[in-house]
């Protein structure tokens, strides 16, 4: 039995008839008269996961488990480079390593899509060039690093908050220059964008940043041109933007 429905998959053990859909499922595994019958699902991790625990022995009926990982910086590079020689663009010399870096930010982010969002950042940047090249008009379709730069920002800035008035030719750190107390805070956050500097001056794989957790009581965030939220979010995103001299 193969569904392509999926909704219905996504909705099998949640209410009356999804639960009882469920439980159906599990028995027809498990008959005799049923077993040349082959299940096959598909879905989100999250979604997936959530309808097999609705049943303690559905789960374990499943003898094959396939997880398809999500892309790195050097498939969306690969997957952007297919589709510009598929189209007849040619890219500048460094689209590439502004297409990696931009890359590797998204893909920390809640949302991320793989190549649904490689071919936004494509089709974002195509309308930039054709705003550039209106006047100018070229003889080589060419999509260069200013245009994916602009496109991927923002794609970040939709996921992040409005951050468009964060300079991103400036120290990240500089936002908190404004705030009391704060010297411990930036100068932890310095040794971790001086790690990530370093990796990537010397070509090593990025460190594991990990996950963040900022506590503190009202009112230390007044002098903030931004929610909170968005600073913190902005800072963690933007770490290696520069080394810290």
């Amino acid at each position: 039995m193969y569904s392509r429905s999926y909704f219905a998959a996504y909705n099998l053990g949640q209410g009356i008839y999804g639960q009882e859909a469920v439980d159906t499922l599990v028995e027809a595994m498990t008959s005799e008269t049923y077993k040349d019958l082959i299940i096959i699902i598909a879905g989100y991790p999250s979604e997936i996961n959530e309808m097999l625990n609705s049943n303690a022995g559905l789960k374990s009926r499943f003898t094959h488990f396939f997880q398809f990982p999500d892309w790195n910086p050097e498939d969306c590079e690969s997957f952007f480079a297919s589709i510009a020689s598929k189209e007849g663009f040619e890219t500048d010399p460094h689209v590439n390593e502004v297409l990696k870096e931009g890359c590797s930010r998204l893909i920390q982010l809640k949302g991320w899509a793989n190549g649904r969002d490689v071919k936004k950042i494509w089709s974002e940047s195509k309308s930039l060039r054709a705003e550039r090249v209106y006047n100018q008009p070229e003889v080589v379709k060419r999509i260069t690093a200013s245009d994916i730069s602009t496109a991927v920002n923002s794609i970040l800035q939709s996921r992040i908050g409005k951050l468009s008035d964060f300079d991103p030719n400036t120290d990240p750190l500089a936002v908190l220059d404004g705030l009391f107390r704060m010297d411990t805070i930036k100068a932890k956050l310095q040794v971790l964008q001086r790690n990530l500097a370093v990796a990537k001056r010397e070509g090593s794989d990025t460190p594991d940043l990990g996950h963040f957790v900022f506590t503190g009581s009202p009112g230390k965030s007044i002098f903030l041109t931004h929610s909170p939220h968005e600073v913190w979010t902005y800072l963690i995103i933007h770490l290696d933007v520069a080394a810290v001299k």
